[in-house]
């Protein structure tokens, strides 16, 4: 692993740098650079914006493979990926809230981490509405307490197929009748925690999200093992549905 300070790229235009298996202290890629085809394989970084100022920075053909960006000192801010690679890469505790996806492909581990649609702020610099997320692969991504927020279309995306994901169609009124059949359970503490579970993935849904991308573990944590599984069997007569 290559030691670096600081990367600091202002307005830049790059084509194929190499910036692989560097440790940076601070990153700061802002004001509109544009960086196509370069290799940040490896990389780790814990503190600083992946796309800071006013005008979106934009990532094309780019290599994360391997890299963790970790931290709530890091932030992607206005950042756009485009047919970006992010194998056996780690993302965590990250919100991408004015950031964009296109045509990206991810394995590794993503955790405590928010992808939306609704940008923070609107501006003439910013210069969308939306922000786009169409034709990524997270289908070998392992995905822990992820969100997907402000209208994510999630017929173009691909997820995991395992027993641990699902995906609630119309979930506004799959949750409704969720909190149903969920109030006729003779346990008082595992009725109050799954109601509590429920109206927490109802944040989403009033955020503008029509359907949900689901860990089970978002919504069978500090249940009883028998309540777990009835939980869980309300959502996959749900999903099944859908």
């Amino acid at each position: 692993m290559r030691a670096s300070g600081a990367l600091r790229l202002d307005g830049a235009q790059l084509e194929g740098a190499d910036y692989s298996e560097r440790t940076f202290n601070y990153i700061s890629v802002s004001n509109g650079s544009r960086l196509t085809k370069c290799d940040f394989r490896g990389i780790r970084a814990t503190d600083g914006c992946l796309g800071g100022g006013l005008r979106p920075s934009v990532y094309a053909e780019c290599v994360f493979d391997g890299s963790a960006l970790e931290g709530h000192g890091l932030d992607p801010g206005r950042a756009t990926f485009i047919s970006c690679s992010f194998l056996d890469a780690s993302l965590v505790n990250l919100n991408f809230m004015d950031a964009e996806f296109v045509d990206c492909v991810f394995s590794g581990r993503i955790e405590s981490v928010t992808f939306s649609a609704d940008p923070w702020s609107r501006d003439a610099e910013l210069g969308r509405e939306k922000n786009r997320y169409q034709g990524n692969d997270f289908s070998t991504a392992l995905m822990r307490n992820v969100s997907f927020r402000g209208g994510i279309d999630l017929d173009m995306q691909r997820f995991p197929d395992t027993a641990d994901y699902f995906i609630l169609r119309d979930a506004a009124a799959g949750l409704d009748k969720a909190l149903r059949d969920v109030e006729r359970w003779e346990d008082p503490k595992d009725r109050s925690m799954a109601k509590a579970r429920i109206k927490a993935q109802k944040f989403n849904v009033q955020g503008g999200q029509r359907d949900l991308f689901i860990h089970k573990s978002l919504i069978t944590s500090k249940l009883s093992p028998e309540g777990a599984e009835k939980l869980m069997s309300i959502f996959r007569d749900l999903s099944a549905a859908g």
